[in-house]
């Protein structure tokens, strides 16, 4: 599954989102995350 599809499916549940990203192992795609609307926007 790509990022975008997952936050796409997942837009509703914010917190479970936030929590899962919180974790180190998922630190990485942290960052995409919060900058999500601009890699879009790329």
């Amino acid at each position: 599954m790509k990022f975008w599809q997952l936050i796409s499916i997942m837009a509703s549940e914010r917190a479970v989102i936030d929590a899962v990203l919180a974790k180190p192992e998922w630190r990485t795609y942290q960052s995409w995350y919060v900058n999500f609307d601009t890699l879009v926007a790329m």
